[in-house]
């Protein structure tokens, strides 16, 4: 016979018990979309106690498929599967969580000897330019090259074993809130493997090392309904942290400790940017020292975050600058968020976010109205207004501060800082 239909046409032919089986691995074959090709031929012989045979095949062009919870989502897919009646065969391509992507599937239905089920998936993890969104593997931005991505889930007597690696040596890609910038053609290799009693349980190791001292290493820890990240260590360059993460019902916790947080080459702008869009997100930092840009050190960090999706409503950060305090408080007024940032050393904590060089000491207060609503992740969280008040500054190699002077001629003015790099202000006030 030959047939058009669902794809669900072939996976029919699987009994409830093994699709239950399957499930219980977070492998839903029933959930294949769109429509099927199918060549179907059966031959039952009259002889009793003869061996039926199956030869069913079919093609699913632009069908899509999520599995493992969602965490691997497939569309687009051109898929071919053929079921033998001891065996079934999943192979195919598409875009796998927006990766191109070869897929192929096995479940053995009789002999088991070898296996129960596998799944193999080798993802080209490949910059797009033209990309709408930021390309992110879990808390990694990939920022250019290319490289491949080998993916193996392997069950045997009802455990999974997960195996997954990757050279990294041609990828350019960063680590969001950590300042980690591993750039193309720098060595690094990724290796995670594991086992997995069932969805809902199981440990899995994780490696990410390379050149520049580049070395995070951890373990997941799946236990029923709560999830636990210890991360021992998150070093590159002068940065040496641990972390754990727990995460129960969508809900973030995170704890980062450590002696030194390089922020030297960081983007800063990351820190302005929504991470999700549900769930609830709690942080607490403590670093003994931060490197920020032009060799400017924050030191004894202690930062503490609550937020929902939709907004921040309580924050702190305290820090200083030498002996010079920098603080920030953050409330919530509605749906917006109020922060409030103070520092006794302006100059210098300009010049470290790298938002300004020619300012020199002075006191800042800064109050900023955010909203993170109407956003999605990976978007820079909006600045509504603000205002700001410096007191005590001094403004250096300023030359188009002197030459507004200049146009606005105040008598005895322009001869008196002609001569001399450095303007003295006692106080300026501004609002946007």
């Amino acid at each position: 016979a030959k047939a058009q239909g669902p794809t669900s046409a072939l996976t029919d032919f699987i009994t409830a018990h093994i699709h239950k089986m399957l499930q219980q691995s977070a492998i839903d074959l029933t959930k294949f979309s769109g429509k099927a090709d199918i060549d179907i031929k059966i031959e039952i012989p009259l002889k009793p106690g003869s061996k039926d045979t199956y030869d069913i095949t079919a093609k699913m062009p632009n069908t899509g498929l999520s599995i493992f919870d969602n965490k691997i989502t497939l569309n687009k897919g051109n898929i071919f599967g053929k079921y033998s009646g001891d065996r079934l065969q999943i192979t195919g391509a598409g875009k796998i969580n927006g990766f191109d992507s070869e897929i192929e599937f096995i479940q053995n239905f009789e002999d088991e000897t070898e296996f129960h089920h596998k799944l193999n998936i080798i993802t080209k993890l490949q910059f797009s330019k033209s990309s709408k969104k930021p390309q992110k593997i879990g808390f990694v931005k990939l920022l250019g090259g290319n490289s491949k991505l080998n993916f193996e889930y392997i069950n045997i007597n009802d455990e999974g074993r997960i195996t997954v690696n990757s050279d990294l040596k041609n990828l350019d890609l960063y680590f969001d809130k950590l300042g980690i910038h591993k750039k193309q053609g720098e060595k690094s290799n990724f290796i995670l493997n594991g086992l997995l009693e069932s969805t809902t349980k199981g440990k899995i190791n994780f490696k990410v090392d390379g050149d520049n001292n580049l070395n995070i290493n951890g373990l997941i820890d799946i236990n029923e309904a709560t999830t636990k990240m210890i991360l021992d260590k998150i070093n590159h360059r002068q940065t040496k942290l641990s972390s754990s993460i727990i995460i129960s019902k969508g809900d973030f916790d995170i704890i980062i400790k450590g002696k030194t947080l390089d922020l030297s080459r960081a983007d800063m702008f990351q820190f302005l940017e929504k991470e999700r869009d549900a769930g609830t997100t709690k942080m607490q930092l403590a670093v003994d020292k931060v490197k920020l840009k032009n060799n400017i050190l924050l030191n004894d960090l202690k930062l503490n975050f609550k937020c929902t999706y939709i907004k921040c409503y309580q924050g702190q950060i305290d820090a200083k600058i030498g002996s010079k305090k920098v603080e920030m408080n953050l409330t919530q007024e509605s749906n917006l968020e109020k922060w409030l940032v103070k520092s006794d050393n302006a100059g210098a904590l300009l010049k470290g976010i790298g938002a300004y060089e020619d300012m020199r000491a002075g006191s800042m207060l800064l109050v900023l109205t955010a909203s993170r609503k109407e956003i999605a992740a990976g978007e820079v969280i909006p600045i509504i207004d603000g205002k700001f008040e410096f007191e005590r500054f001094v403004l250096y190699n300023a030359p188009s501060l002197t030459k507004l002077v200049s146009v606005v001629s105040v008598p005895g003015f322009v001869n008196m800082i002609s001569g001399n790099k450095d303007i003295i202000f006692s106080n300026m006030k501004g609002e946007f």
